[in-house]
């Protein structure tokens, strides 16, 4: 196969994989909106959801940005991101008093363990008025990338 061949179809199967971990993993993809330059803005009443890098990097420029755990407090304990906040979806009455102490000026961003539970809270909030960015596959995938915890 000729190089030129070879490095066009090698590009053009970069360019589809590349669209791939925007929404892999991300449930209920009705309630998502694909991240564009302005998506945490334009459209409060849908969650953003991004890949564990993309979620890192915009989680880092976002200067209103608030980071929530919605994993149970036994999986908190055994490791989370830096700085992240625990509020544990699954209990629902601790939960929703919780999120109505959270400012609606910020913008939550939010995981789970795989993206499950991650993504019910994300369309929760998003019903309650916040700007939410959740991250697709969850600390799974952030710790498989090797991207940093703490314990």
């Amino acid at each position: 196969m000729p190089k030129h061949l070879y490095q066009s179809i090698l590009a053009a199967a970069l360019s589809v994989t590349a669209l791939v971990p925007a929404t892999a993993g991300c449930h209920h993809q009705s309630k998502y909106l694909m991240p564009t330059s302005s998506s945490l803005s334009a459209r409060p009443d849908t969650a953003v959801c991004l890949a564990p890098e993309r979620f890192a990097q915009q989680l880092q420029a976002d200067t209103t940005a608030l980071l929530l755990d919605v994993r149970r407090p036994e999986e908190y304990a055994e490791g989370h991101l830096p700085q992240a906040r625990l509020i544990d979806w699954l209990d629902t009455e601790a939960f929703k008093h919780e999120a109505a102490l959270l400012p609606h000026d910020r913008t939550l961003y939010i995981y789970c363990r795989s993206g499950r539970r991650s993504a019910e809270a994300a369309s929760w909030l998003t019903a309650q008025g916040f700007r939410v960015v959740d991250m697709q596959g969850g600390y799974l995938k952030w710790n498989e990338q090797g991207l940093p915890i703490t314990r």
